[in-house]
């Protein structure tokens, strides 16, 4: 493809990064969808009011849970990026994309600039996608706590 051809690299990267951004949020729904039915069934074996250690070894599984999956979503975009030659190496794919997944710009990584809006999508999404696992790990809390409080009025 001729990526200095703007009438073609225009719609191509809007392509690529809803593609990209699908993809992203089927890979979180997974997690979302994993993160509930793990978190209930571990919820529900309590038979008492859950300890801190019960607490910490659920909410540390739903943590590895969604940071297995936040891996597999910044490795989407990595490939995305190398297969595109964006960028050199494979080890600078996953660096450059996990930088700009959380934000924190790779500035060491040399970046074919014709290919900064998918940087920049990447940039959007990967607080979104931190954001709802933030929100799916205190949908386990309030069970937990709510599950805490019916067994202590028993």
């Amino acid at each position: 493809m001729d990526w200095n051809n703007e009438e073609i690299k225009i719609p191509a990267l809007i392509f690529i990064n809803l593609m990209l951004s699908l993809g992203t949020v089927f890979l979180h729904t997974c997690a979302g969808s994993l993160v509930h039915k793990v978190g209930s069934i571990l919820v529900g074996r309590l038979r008492k009011p859950p300890t801190i250690f019960d607490e910490t070894l659920i909410v540390s599984t739903m943590v590895i849970i969604l940071s297995t999956f936040h891996f597999l979503e910044v490795t989407l975009w990595g490939a995305a990026l190398y297969g595109l030659g964006a960028v050199n190496t494979i080890a600078d794919a996953g660096y450059f994309s996990l930088t700009t997944y959380t934000t924190l710009g790779a500035t060491d990584v040399p970046f074919d600039q014709r290919f900064r809006a998918l940087a920049g999508f990447e940039s959007l999404l990967g607080p979104l996608m931190i954001a709802w696992s933030t929100a799916l790990i205190a949908t386990v809390l309030v069970r937990l706590a709510e599950l805490k409080q019916q067994m202590l009025k028993k």
